[in-house]
Order: C-alpha cells, then structure tokens, then sequence
C-alpha cells in the first residue's frame, strides 16, 4: 500500500531502544510505597484543605497495601494527589510525599480514568525532582516514564485504527517531548548505554525540529504560519505555556550537564552539552 501523498515527515519512535528497557508502573508503585508511613499518607490525603481526609488516606492505604491501582475513579483523591505534586520539598519527607503522588498520577492516566488538570510536564519533573533528591527510585521511574510514553502511543494508535482513512496516517504519531526529554535525564541519572542515550537525544533534538519546522521536518503549510517568536522559542520549555515548573526543569537540566561523564566515548557529548544548556539556560538550540 502506497503512503498517502501528504503524509508529514516526523520523528521516528525508537520502539528497539524502548522495548529492551524496562517498562511499567509496578515497580515505582513498589518502592515509594516501602517509603510511605500513615503520617506520610496523611499528610497526602489532608492536602485539599482537609476535605474528605480520612477518605483519601483509606484509598492512599488501600493502594500501598494491595499494590495496585484504583478500580474506580476518585475525583477528591485526585485532587490531594495534584495538590502535593505543587509541594517545594524541604526535606525527605515531603519529596518521598511528592514522588509518590506523582507516580500515582502517571500510571492513573491509564489505569484509573484519570484525566489530568494541566500538562504533564509539571508531574514528570516533579518526580524526577525528587526521586533525584533522594537518589532512589530513579530506575523505577525511568520504568514508569517508558510504560507511560508506549501506553500514550497505544492509546492514540488505538484511535487512528478505529477509522480506515486515519489508519494511513499512523506514521504522523508522535510522543509528547517533555516525556522524551525526562526520559533522556533519567538515563543520565542511570548511566545507561551511551549509545541508547544518544538515540534518546537524538529523537528529543528532532521532535525540536518538528516543533520548529526545521528540516527534514519542514511542512509547506506550517512553514508559512509559523511566527518568529514560535522559530526562536526556547528548546523544549517554549513548546507550552504550563510554565510552573520550567525553573525545576531548568535546574535538573544544569545538575545533569554538571555530572555528565565527558570520558565516555561512544556518548554524543557535544549535542548533549547543547541541549541541557538550552534547557537548563530556557534558551533556544542553534542548530
């Protein structure tokens, strides 16, 4: 079958990368749930003022108890659990409370019907944040962040599928770039294969290009509404007005460029460096 004539060039996903990684929500789940005492819990479920406290902690504890999601949506659970993600951790404490909520809100999306309030970019880093605080649980949730990315893209093929002319444009899926790049960080945190992580750059360095309408990623149409001020926008933070959380990012980004390990050969060092700064500086990628 011949691909339709104006199918747009975009990002190629490295299923090959993210399928010999981990993926899942279990573990993460796991490991913050070790870290919860009833304290922890509920100071969680008091998070929206106190309302239906003793709720929230009764679901927050069936949850660490059993292990697994909720069989039924929970909008004042969900409420506490968007509340505690807006914590500034001071100290252990609070961190192990935001990471857990965090993980909780990212495997809801497609386990509970959970439908976020605002973008995800302010939950991701928010995890990473604090996992990256606490230097544990790192691993579980770059497992998290794949489960999540390959579950998104499930859901939107799944939808593609549903009609026979959407099923000609299934090579136009993308995944949300903030997703790739907390992905990308997380490596780094883990000291994965330098060579997955240079794919994983690579594949944030192009959703930049497709956000920016830079070849090979260029689309005629595009190309004559694109304005100035979307062209210079900065690397990644640019491509959303949910700016919260841009400083966290910032400064992970400038933590990461910090530790980055210049005697690894095979590690894509230059562009690395690049990137992070951009991020790290909320300044564009010359490229």
């Amino acid at each position: 079958m011949n691909k339709p004539a104006d199918l747009r060039k975009t990002p190629i996903i490295p299923f090959e990368i993210l399928h010999k990684m981990d993926a899942g929500w279990e573990n993460a789940l796991a490991v913050l749930s070790e870290l919860m005492t009833d304290e922890m819990l509920q100071f969680i479920a008091a998070a929206d003022y106190g309302y239906e406290q003793e709720k929230c902690f009764k679901l927050l504890k069936e949850i660490v108890h059993e292990q697994k999601p909720l069989p039924e949506r929970d909008f004042d659970l969900f409420e506490c659990l968007e509340l505690t993600r807006w914590l500034t951790p001071s100290n252990n404490t609070e961190h192990k409370c935001r990471a857990f909520s965090c993980v909780l809100l990212l495997m809801f999306t497609h386990t509970s019907n959970y439908e976020p309030i605002s973008n995800e970019n302010e939950t991701i880093v928010s995890l990473i944040d604090s996992v990256a605080a606490l230097k544990m649980g790192q691993k579980e949730a770059q497992a998290l962040l794949i489960w999540k990315i390959l579950a998104d893209y499930k859901l939107e093929l799944d939808s593609y599928l549903e009609d026979e002319e959407d099923k000609e444009y299934i090579d136009e899926i993308t995944i949300d770039p903030f997703f790739i790049y907390g992905l990308l960080l997380l490596m780094l945190l883990n000291d994965e294969d330098a060579m997955a992580i240079n794919q994983v750059l690579e594949w944030s360095i192009d959703m930049e290009k497709d956000v920016k309408n830079i070849a090979p990623y260029v689309n005629e149409y595009r190309a004559k509404n694109i304005t100035k001020e979307e062209k210079e926008a900065p690397y990644l933070l640019g491509t959303t007005n949910f700016s919260q959380r841009h400083k966290v990012w910032q400064s992970l980004s400038k933590n990461v460029a910090k530790s980055l390990n210049q005697a690894s050969v095979e590690l894509n060092y230059s562009d690395l460096l690049q990137v992070l700064t951009a991020v790290g500086n909320n300044e564009p990628m010359k490229f």
